[in-house]
């Protein structure tokens, strides 16, 4: 960002990450996978589900984005995006790597129910531990968390985190719900 100073750093930022994430997990885990069809059939049945989940979640997520584009043009549409992107950051780069650690430990709990219990009942109360206060902050002081994140510019646009910050436990919650789908196949 700092040589470049414009997009194109966020561009190469990205393709960073994920190329520097893909070579190191071949650093930590030296299994290559490789393509077969032995086990098709168990595969569609556990994850046939997952392709219309994620066309659903895809028209959800986008959905938004056509009806404020249609209602209030591209700086309206920028702006709610930006607004949007960062409402949703806390999710994104806090929570969700959290939880994605209690899926591996929920699947070895799946044989005791109540142990199961136990463990998906404490991380689902951990995650609602942090997303709770995030969200009240980003509800409560929106105006101050967006002149720090986006300066002043963009004050007029911050009620919008507000809303979206209400979003923050729903969103946790789909996420528990969808790791309890996938433990149990």
């Amino acid at each position: 960002a700092l040589t470049l100073q414009n997009y194109w750093a966020l561009v190469a930022g990205r393709a960073v990450g994920t190329f520097s994430g893909l070579i190191g997990s071949y650093f930590i885990y030296s299994y290559r996978p490789k393509f077969q069809l032995t086990n098709a059939k168990e595969q569609w049945k556990f994850s046939g589900w997952m392709i219309p989940q994620s066309m659903f979640g895809y028209v959800r997520t986008q959905l938004d984005s056509f009806l404020v584009s249609s209602s209030f043009g591209l700086v309206g549409l920028g702006s709610y995006n930006t607004i949007k992107y960062i409402s949703f950051m806390p999710n994104a780069y806090l929570l969700l790597p959290i939880t994605q650690t209690f899926l591996v430990e929920l699947v070895k709990a799946k044989v005791d129910k109540h142990y199961f219990n136990k463990q998906y009942n404490a991380s689902f109360i951990l995650i609602m531990l942090i997303a709770a206060p995030v969200t009240s902050i980003m509800y409560l002081h929106h105006d101050l968390v967006t002149l720090l994140i986006l300066g002043p510019n963009w004050l007029e646009y911050s009620y919008l985190m507000s809303l979206f910050s209400l979003l923050i436990p729903a969103a946790m919650v789909f996420q528990q719900a969808c790791r309890l789908l996938l433990v149990y196949g």
